[in-house]
């Protein structure tokens, strides 16, 4: 299906039950609601961007390796880790986006 090998340092698998991804949605992001406190300022409350859909949806896929492989009713996105490339995005950006 996908020319890629899982890598939990460099993705991440997330998934619910009888939902996920369709066709579009790749780039989309995986936020996560933070309480965390920051050196730039109080990130109570902030969402944050961890991951970018990359490799679509593995609903009762036979992929060997694959977190979800398998028969099973969950579905299981396989998202970038946004951390992976905080330097590109700060330069790219400017340094309106920063990591945290």
């Amino acid at each position: 299906m996908f020319n890629i090998t899982y890598n939990d340092e460099q993705f991440i698998c997330a998934g619910a039950r009888n939902e996920g991804n369709t066709h579009g949605d790749s780039g989309g992001p995986l936020m996560v609601s933070a309480r965390i406190e920051t050196e730039i300022e109080k990130a109570e409350g902030r969402w944050f961007i961890v991951g970018i859909v990359s490799a679509g949806s593995f609903s009762n896929a036979n992929n060997s390796g694959w977190p979800g492989s398998g028969e099973d009713p969950w579905t299981h996105v396989i998202y970038t880790r946004v951390n992976k490339y905080c330097e590109w995005i700060y330069r790219v950006t400017e340094g309106e986006a920063e990591c945290i």
